[in-house]
């Protein structure tokens, strides 16, 4: 490739969630890159929502869905009319193995000699223990292994390809999966004291009261009645606790069940919002105390940080692995399995409102750095500029 030509890269996606869109904005608006970005329209349950691609060049792609057991398998019909790898100097794909279409795109970019890579976790951080996961594993790893270049989410990612795949450590580049963690940060500085009063009167916080905010899906996964728990024990104590659920989910009926049995003044003390939009997932945060989630944790662990809060979740194998940022004693804690250290925890929180202040400070000050848009952007930066490279090298060779 010239060196003055555009770096032309096809970008798969299963689905463009709206936290994603500004990655994408970004990534295309590098020197020199010309990005055609392939979106899906839906995907399994456990995925964000898909948003329109506004201001992006993109090819809008039909997923079709099959459902076995746990496992949900994707073909995103089309494809193969659609894309074209010889057009391209590199393609990425999502990450996950029963992505049919990604076997498809490898074969015809390995015909035509076009680099492709991944980007996505590096290794299943959801392992279910089934029989399958073993063969699944081994797929993945002749997968990856076959890429020109990965790009994962945390260091954790790369040192598990470099160590236990035995990928060449120059092909791994970290992008940290984040949000635009600068423009949580001045939304929520923008909220004025009595914008935050005002939501915490509508949820019912006494002066001097400590709200928990619950981000993200009510699912078994992510233990939320254990926050329940936590209200009624805390606030038996005499601490004036209150809870905010953002989202929805299996579980949110039962919940709502369990609330009602309660006396009037503690089933007032727990409120459920259903799913918001991102800007006013921003307004609770901000006007909450600590974030918990007392199971699997994903990206709310960096809305949290942006939104200067101390994040609080358990040690579980089913953790996504945005969990490599949070730093336990240093931005939010990490309690032991079990109901009673998680609630031991809030309890030690909700008492010390300076240690509180001191984490949320650091978990703002690692969201405008380490998970900064602009860091996200960098490790894409250094892929490209790596297989550029290999590209001239190549080129140069008598």
């Amino acid at each position: 490739m010239d060196s003055m030509e555009n770096f032309r890269i096809g970008f798969l996606q299963i689905l463009v969630p709206s936290y994603k869109l500004p990655m994408f904005q970004c990534v295309a608006a590098l020197a020199g890159i010309d990005l055609t970005l392939f979106a899906g329209d839906r995907g399994p349950a456990i995925l964000a929502k898909g948003s329109p691609v506004n201001g992006l060049k993109h090819i809008p792609l039909q997923n079709k869905l099959f459902q076995f057991g746990p496992f949900s398998i994707i073909w995103q019909k089309g494809l193969q009319r659609l894309l074209k790898p010889e057009e391209y100097d590199l393609v990425l794909l999502p990450e996950g193995v029963l992505y049919l279409s990604n076997y498809m795109v490898m074969l015809r970019c390995l015909i035509r000699r076009v680099p492709f890579g991944f980007y996505g976790h590096g290794f299943n951080h959801q392992r279910r223990g089934s029989l399958l996961s073993c063969p699944l594993e081994a797929l993945r790893k002749m997968v990856h292994r076959l890429a020109s270049i990965m790009v994962v989410y945390s260091d954790e990612g790369a040192r598990h390809l470099i160590d236990n795949r035995h990928i060449a450590p120059e092909r791994v580049f970290v992008a940290t999966n984040t949000m635009d963690t600068q423009s949580i940060a001045e939304r929520v500085a923008a909220l004025t004291p009595e914008d935050i009063q005002v939501c915490r009167q509508s949820l019912k916080v006494s002066s001097g009261g400590v709200l928990l905010a619950y981000i993200g899906r009510i699912e078994p996964i992510k233990n939320p009645g254990w926050v329940l728990e936590a209200v009624r024990q805390l606030r038996e104590k005499g601490l004036p606790v209150n809870a905010v659920f953002v989202g929805t989910g299996s579980l949110l009926p039962m919940l709502k069940e369990q609330i009602a049995k309660w006396s009037s003044p503690l089933a007032e003390a727990v409120t459920f919002v259903g799913n918001l939009p991102v800007d006013q997932v921003d307004r609770y945060l901000a006007s909450s105390d600590i974030c918990v989630m007392p199971g699997m944790t994903g990206l709310a662990v960096v809305h949290a940080f942006a939104a200067g809060k101390p994040y609080v979740t358990i040690e579980s194998p089913h953790h996504s692995p945005e969990i490599a940022y949070l730093r336990d004693g240093e931005n939010g804690f990490i309690a032991k399995p079990s109901q009673d250290e998680f609630i031991n925890i809030l309890h030690r929180l909700v008492q010390e409102p300076e240690l509180r202040c001191r984490l949320g400070e650091c978990g703002l000050r690692d969201a405008l750095s380490e998970l900064s848009m602009a860091a996200q952007v960098q490790g894409f930066r250094h892929a490209f500029d790596y297989l550029k490279n290999q590209t001239n090298s190549a080129g140069a060779d008598p």
